[in-house]
């Protein structure tokens, strides 16, 4: 489902491409939320801060004041 999800997912348009399979067993959720506008920035944060550990693309752009915004805040958290 995740990998087959449309022909432009990124996670099977990376496995493709790349020839390895997803560890599903290893996926933790970081956060949950309906609110689009409190769940973009925040994944965008994440896929940005894991830079080629993560697979996935960003629905949104931070600029890096927005960015670097986010990570001074989550590191007092």
């Amino acid at each position: 489902a995740a990998t087959r999800a449309t022909p432009s997912g990124h996670l099977a348009t990376h496995c493709s491409c790349c020839h390895c399979s997803p560890s599903f067993n290893d996926t933790k959720f970081l956060a949950i939320s309906a609110d689009k506008i409190c769940r973009e920035p925040h994944e965008t944060f994440e896929i940005k801060a894991k830079g080629n550990l993560c697979t996935s693309d960003t629905s949104i752009i931070l600029s890096t004041k927005e960015f670097d915004f986010l990570e001074t805040g989550v590191r007092r958290a």
